[in-house]
């Protein structure tokens, strides 16, 4: 599985910062660096490449992407957050001019 991918090209062309160096730490980890040396050249700790390999071993690609964060759902629909977005652009300090 890993040969068939290249890691370094895909870690160029990612955005997000955190995926791009789990990319980087398989780039590595194809070349034949061992596990503790990636971790120092990426300053992370070894148990998060064993992780990121552990992962893409698991489960390809896909498991590299960040996971859902944990915490309570919000509470305002999509219109409400528009509704919400809208009214604070009209009254905030920086929208008003005093005279």
């Amino acid at each position: 599985m890993l040969k068939n991918i290249d890691f370094t090209a895909l870690a160029k062309r990612e955005t997000n910062a955190r995926k791009k160096l789990r990319l980087l730490a398989l780039a590595h980890f194809k070349e034949g660096t061992n596990k503790a040396t990636i971790a120092r050249m990426l300053k992370v700790s070894r148990g998060s490449v064993n992780k990121w390999v552990a992962l893409f071993l698991q489960n390809g690609l896909s498991g590299l992407e960040d996971k859902p964060s944990p915490g309570r759902p919000a509470q305002l629909t999509s219109v409400e957050c528009a509704k919400l977005a809208a009214f604070i652009a009209e009254n905030s300090r920086s929208s008003q001019v005093d005279v």
